[in-house]
């Protein structure tokens, strides 16, 4: 019986052994595979991570929300200043012994050649040589917009309308001329003064008159430089044609009244709103 001691030992380590054995295989098998859903939270597991569901369109980041600034443009544009408005009523007359009546239009004779018998030979203007002239009209100007204005007297007709627009000696009439010919060309030129009747001359001159001043003289002479005094009156206007005048398609006369030069442009044309226009073309 002692004999079989030991080796009854040596079986009964193995048969031992066997059993532990067995028993780590038999957890190992029965341990949680990477598809369960009770994975311990912080171990990793090898669950799909979940993907975000897709959308028409991207989800919208932290600033989507906000509206884009809208941005003025850098300089905007300035409105037009308005134009002045008109504060004098102006008009513009023919004038037939003493009897005014207001014009926009004017048709006049122009002669037409040098032969014409209404031409004047002008022998006493220059000393060194002569020139034809033919008068075409006069106008008288009004602080008015009356259609027809009889004169009793003008230092009454006149001077009762120019004061009842506020006007004193301090307010001047000027005059603005564009001559347009027959091939397109066009002369502008403003006359304030005796100095600027001659501007033109080629096709015409012009000669002012202070019916005001000599109310009551039976004749009187134009407005000459050393006539032209500080409440000297633009009155009456004329306009005595030259050889040039074969060349004129029209002339357009503005009469204005004015009481400052920051009424004038940098060319020296006004630029006020107290003003009228006559067109002046050839008789048919």
């Amino acid at each position: 019986m002692q004999s079989f001691l030991p080796l009854l030992t040596v079986i009964g380590t193995f048969i031992a052994v066997g059993i532990i054995l067995f028993s780590i295989m038999e957890k190992k098998d029965s341990a949680p595979t990477g598809g369960g859903t009770d994975a311990v939270p912080g171990v990793q597991t090898n669950a799909a991570v979940p993907t975000e569901p897709e959308s028409d369109s991207a989800a919208p980041g932290p600033d989507a929300t906000a509206t884009a600034p809208v941005t003025e443009s850098e300089s905007e544009t300035e409105p037009e200043p308005e134009p002045p408005k008109q504060t004098v009523p102006i008009g513009i007359y023919t004038e037939t012994n003493n009897n005014c009546k207001r014009v926009d239009s004017f048709n006049g004779y122009f002669p037409s050649s040098d032969d014409d018998a209404k031409w004047v030979v002008d022998t006493w203007t220059y000393s060194d040589h002569s020139n034809l002239i033919c008068d075409l009209t006069q106008f008288a100007i009004f602080t008015s917009d009356e259609e027809e204005i009889n004169v009793t007297s003008w230092d009454e007709t006149w001077v009762d309308r120019w004061k009842a627009c506020g006007l004193d000696d301090t307010y001047k009439i000027g005059f603005e001329f564009l001559i347009v010919t027959k091939d397109g060309e066009s002369r502008r030129f403003t006359v304030l003064s005796p100095s600027d009747t001659f501007k033109e001359e080629e096709f015409f001159e012009l000669y002012m008159y202070d019916s005001v001043a000599h109310a009551h003289d039976s004749w009187y002479y134009h407005i000459t430089e050393e006539t032209n005094y500080a409440d000297t009156k633009n009155i009456l206007i004329k306009i005595t044609l030259r050889r040039g005048c074969y060349d004129i398609d029209h002339i357009e006369m503005t009469a204005f009244v004015y009481n400052s030069t920051d009424e004038f442009d940098a060319d020296g044309f006004y630029t006020g709103a107290n003003r009228a226009t006559v067109m002046i073309g050839r008789e048919q």
